[in-house]
């Protein structure tokens, strides 16, 4: 993994146009303000490397052994550990092969993998923002019973969270070779029901829902310049010259024309700083949802 980036050293991102609308400047000059974030994210990531406990068992007695009597609340945090930690790193890399694609002006793939970032922000997202409202139930059930917990109302709520977080964590829609997500599916309870898969519509939904941006939107246009048709041939095109009054030659290649690389940040700059904003926001929550969870095994600690 890269742990530099320059943002601008992206040629694409350098073209001077009168023609270039206002609104795109200004989105590509947040972009570039991003360098340092990245950098930083990733500077992090290489120097911290990930290590997340997996629970092996599914048994509460003994789970409650190692987590200080709370064995439904070590589940649910340990399962968002790992995604935060697997989304944290499947980010880095794909930001890490978006910036050297269009460092080498390989716009289509650039669309491509900025797809996959796009997918990995709302996924990662997805069970965080389902779960939040739930967990501050959850501590409000645990305050009124003074750190007891106990009631039914609590039960159901740490079951509904930790229903959205398997789903979130095991989800695959097909059984591949030796990944079998139906195997690691461990219930704290038979009334948590069957595993489900989620579908990238339904983040892409949520997210926009709380974002207030045009993601299905984006998305639309992420998926229609990825697959090999008309618009994304126009990523992979020079440039176009005339060769008599009924043939045009076309050039195609890696060194785009400037029309083409203004059609590229007209098309592109909103998501690419849509993306960068959506993954470090939910990044930060993330960090403030653990740290949420962690308080009350201190608090358990604190009271043994």
């Amino acid at each position: 993994m890269s742990l530099k980036v320059n943002l601008n050293k992206i040629d694409v991102f350098n073209v001077k146009s009168g023609k270039l609308d206002p609104k795109v400047s200004k989105d590509i000059e947040s972009i570039l303000e991003f360098e340092t974030v990245i950098n930083d994210y990733l500077a992090h990531l290489s120097k911290n490397k990930a290590s997340v406990a997996s629970l092996l068992t599914n048994d509460l007695k003994e789970i409650g052994k190692i987590s200080l009597g709370l064995p439904r609340e070590f589940s649910i945090f340990s399962i968002f550990e790992h995604l935060q930690a697997s989304g944290a790193h499947q980010f880095a890399q794909l930001v890490t092969e978006l910036i050297d694609a269009l460092e080498g002006n390989r716009l289509y793939s650039s669309v491509i993998l900025l797809r996959a970032m796009f997918e990995c922000t709302c996924y990662m997202s997805y069970p965080l923002d389902k779960s939040t409202p739930k967990t501050a139930d959850a501590f409000r059930l645990m305050k009124e019973t003074k750190g007891k917990g106990g009631s039914e109302k609590y039960d159901q709520v740490l079951l509904d969270v930790y229903k959205i977080a398997t789903n979130a964590y095991y989800s695959v829609n097909t059984e591949i070779g030796t990944v079998n997500s139906a195997a690691k599916f461990y219930k704290f309870s038979e009334s948590s029901g069957g595993k489900s898969s989620i579908h990238i519509n339904d983040t892409i939904r949520s997210l926009e829902k709380l974002s207030k941006l045009p993601l299905l939107e984006h998305y639309d246009v992420l998926s229609e310049f990825s697959h090999p048709n008309y618009a994304s041939r126009l990523l992979v095109i020079e440039e176009t010259k005339p060769i008599n009054e009924f043939l045009e030659g076309t050039q195609y290649g890696f060194n785009p024309n400037e029309t083409n690389k203004i059609k590229f940040q007209t098309i592109f700059s909103e998501i690419i700083l849509h993306v960068f904003q959506l993954f470090f926001a939910s990044n930060q929550r993330y960090k403030k949802y653990l740290d949420l969870w962690y308080s009350l095994f201190e608090y358990a600690e604190m009271n043994r």
